[in-house]
């Protein structure tokens, strides 16, 4: 804190000596006066003396002690003194970009953030928006939007969203790592030494496969503060569940899957909750109002993640049944509802039942849909759930490979090279395949030595997306499954003049845009069956999807 410049130069060399040979614990003691007398003398200084400061900081940071040093760092942005703000705000942006945003608390540094939006000091404005667009890049993009944006004006929200356009795709690497960081990268390397070697290299494709085909990516529910959001839900949206026109109860439905869009969701009473979008999802037959119900279910599991755990499951049945639908909206809804579940919520072995039973399913398009969905959450099991599999789901997938309908026997053999792949090898799956002939079998392995080989060659990433594409594109320009073409309107049964679209596979996210014939019109739909004809409507509702509704 000396007012000599180079006294102050000499007592940051000297600080950064001391803190490259000391312990977490002796840094510890001092952590808190070094950082504010840093932030206060250091950063508002020339850019030689700013410079070491922030170089001290980081050295702070290297011993755990983050969360002294951010203090520090969110004090100074009220200093009175211009150039302390906007240096402080530099080496925040240093210390983000360096250590990422979990070793730098990132909730903390945000909440500090909409004051300085409106700061007289240009540059302090816009060293603001650097770190609000550095953040994004570790906490996601929708996270900044929903505790941030609502507190900027228009202008600075473009330019922050220029600013998050601009920045790489995928989740960002710390170039700096703390002590024990390192300690337990070294380690995690050294065992991965003394682990390789034969016998994995089928093992090893899949995991290379499962990096290559899915990237990681930036999960905000790390970062974000558990949000309540079934107090917001009002009287008015539990009157609008009920009403008899379809574009009122669908607003309802679009407002709850609004609010829990937010990353992370406080674990609450969702009983009513729950209990509605069931009884929409089986009973409404307006085709509109039943996606956005299930667009909700996906939306809630991805906030509540395991604590969803047990609605989820209960849902998951009557989700694989709506891959029967007409309606390609639905299918696709149910499609990405049932990947959010099996991503965040529940396991594949948790509902084994019901997923065995949509594999048996009279229906073609549930058999081919489920299948495909299986397929991708295969990629993101581990093996010993994919081992769990094997009393009842695979037993069914190998009945899928005597199907008639060729797209089904596909999907089935596109499912069990996944499963074995992960598993290790086909011995390891002998008690699912033990009812597989021996000709089938063969093919089997075939495909699975073909799909090792052509992980581990360079440029696999770039080969298994069109592969994706091309069976979309074919699911695209067909009738799924020998059935026939499902009708996206929902007047089609009735008026006999919308013209058929076939129907998109929802597990395997085309690019094509799948939509319902009412982007042009509103759907006629039904409102809910009324309570005398509750039984009747409902229960037709449920089985045939897609009704119709005069309002």
């Amino acid at each position: 804190a000396d007012s000599n410049a180079a006294a102050l130069d000499k007592a940051l060399e000297a600080l950064q000596a001391f803190l490259e040979k000391a312990s977490g614990t002796a840094a510890g003691r001092i952590a808190g006066t070094c950082s504010s007398n840093i932030v206060a003398k250091g950063l508002g200084a020339r850019p030689s003396t700013a410079a070491k400061g922030v170089d001290c900081l980081m050295a702070l940071l290297e011993v755990e002690q983050a969360d002294k040093v951010t203090g520090a760092l969110v004090e100074g942005y009220g200093n009175k003194v211009p150039k302390v703000v906007v240096g402080a705000l530099d080496a925040t942006l240093q210390l983000i970009r360096a250590f990422g945003g979990r070793v730098m608390p990132a909730q903390q540094i945000l909440k500090a953030m909409p004051p300085l939006f409106e700061s007289k000091d240009a540059k302090a404005r816009d060293k603001a928006k650097e770190i609000v667009a550095e953040l994004a890049r570790w906490m996601g993009p929708e996270l900044i939007r929903a505790s941030l944006f609502e507190k900027m004006r228009d202008a600075q929200k473009e330019d922050v969203e220029k600013l998050l356009q601009e920045a790489p795709a995928g989740r960002p690497k710390p170039e700096r790592l703390t002590r024990k960081a390192a300690a337990n990268a070294a380690e995690a390397t050294d065992a991965g030494d003394e682990g390789s070697g034969a016998g994995v290299a089928v093992t090893t494709a899949g995991a290379s496969a499962a990096a290559a085909e899915e990237p990681e990516k930036v999960d905000s529910y790390e970062f974000a503060e558990p949000k309540d959001i079934i107090p917001q839900l009002t009287k008015e949206f539990w009157s609008a569940l009920e009403s008899a026109k379809w574009s009122e109860r669908k607003a309802a439905l679009t407002t709850l899957k609004e609010l829990a869009s937010y990353p992370k969701l406080a674990n609450g009473d969702y009983a009513d909750v729950n209990r509605e979008i069931k009884k929409i999802t089986t009973k409404d037959s307006n085709v509109q109002v039943v996606a956005e119900a299930i667009n909700c279910t996906a939306n809630i599991a991805k906030g509540l993640r395991k604590d969803y755990k047990g609605p989820a499951m209960s849902l998951c049945s009557v989700l694989l049944e709506k891959f029967k639908d007409k309606s390609s909206v639905v299918n696709k809804a149910a499609g990405e509802a049932l990947d959010a579940m099996a991503r965040y919520s529940f396991t594949l072995a948790d509902v084994a039942e019901d997923v065995a039973a949509a594999l048996a399913h009279q229906n073609p398009k549930v058999k081919e849909y489920s299948l495909n969905w299986l397929t991708g959450c295969v990629m993101r099991e581990t093996k010993a759930g994919v081992l769990k599999l094997q009393p009842l789901v695979v037993p069914a997938a190998v009945k899928c490979t005597d199907e008639g309908a060729p797209s089904i026997r596909e999907a089935a053999f596109n499912f069990l090279v996944q499963a074995v792949l992960k598993a290790g090898s086909l011995t390891a799956m002998g008690k699912g395949l033990a009812k597989m002939d021996e000709a089938k079998r063969k093919k089997l392995e075939e495909m699975v030595q073909e799909a090792a080989k052509a992980r581990s060659r360079p440029g696999a990433a770039a080969a298994t997306a069109p592969s994706v594409a091309r069976q979309a594109s074919r699911n695209a320009s067909r009738p799924a499954s020998g059935g026939t073409s499902p009708v996206t309107s929902p007047r089609s049964s009735t008026t006999g003049n919308a013209a058929a679209k076939p129907a998109v596979n929802p597990s395997l996210r085309s690019s094509s845009a799948v939509r319902s014939s009412t982007a042009s019109k509103p759907p006629a739909g039904p409102g809910r069956p009324k309570a005398a004809a509750a039984a009747g409507g409902g229960a037709g509702a449920a089985a045939g999807g897609g009704g119709v509704e005069d309002e």
